[in-house]
């Protein structure tokens, strides 16, 4: 699994590459509404009210999906964190913008589940649903803050763990239309 996951990751790199270097294809013709694909980047803090403990990690995604209007943009989304495992999700999310064209402010809200296997063999799942506000400052170019519910356990031969609590995370994103 590990294997299809980097391959996938290489692929999309690629993509957001050719997409970065060919903004005059027919494909990219500015306009919001069509096909979308994009990648982000941020950080990401997970905080248990209960027992008051958090932790930190950067996230990173890819993004592939349709905008059926100029306003509305529905896709798929990886929603990962950085880190060396082998992880698959499925997520799914929306963003609604408040203008057809940047600048513009936008709602986003999305939900799904995630696993995989940590580098010291454990296996791990979870489910996350979250909502978020961003405001694309530039054509392509968006800042966004989401917070959401994430629940996950890891499992291991002598050791199971889980962990649930608020998400919040802080991201910038490049999304190619």
């Amino acid at each position: 699994m590990r294997n299809l996951i980097t391959a996938g990751l290489v692929i999309a790199a690629i993509s957001i590459t050719c997409m970065a270097l060919a903004p005059s294809a027919a494909a990219w013709d500015h306009q919001r509404k069509g096909f979308i694909l994009g990648g982000t980047l941020g950080a990401m803090g997970l905080w248990d009210p209960v027992d008051g403990e958090g932790i930190g990690w950067p996230v990173g995604a890819i993004n592939i999906g349709y905008a059926p209007s100029d306003r509305l943009m529905i896709y798929y989304t990886t929603r990962n964190l950085i880190t060396p495992s082998a992880m698959g999700s499925l997520t799914f999310a929306a963003d609604y913008f408040m203008k057809p064209e940047a600048p513009a402010l936008f709602f986003r809200g999305g939900g799904g589940v995630f696993g995989g296997i940590l580098p010291w063999a454990f296996e791990y799942r979870g489910y996350s649903a979250y909502s978020g506000v961003g405001f694309e400052f530039a054509r392509y170019w968006a800042v966004a803050f989401e917070a959401g519910y994430t629940w996950f356990a890891i499992t291991g031969e002598e050791h199971t763990d889980d962990y649930d609590g608020l998400d919040v995370r802080l991201v910038v994103s490049l999304t190619g239309y």
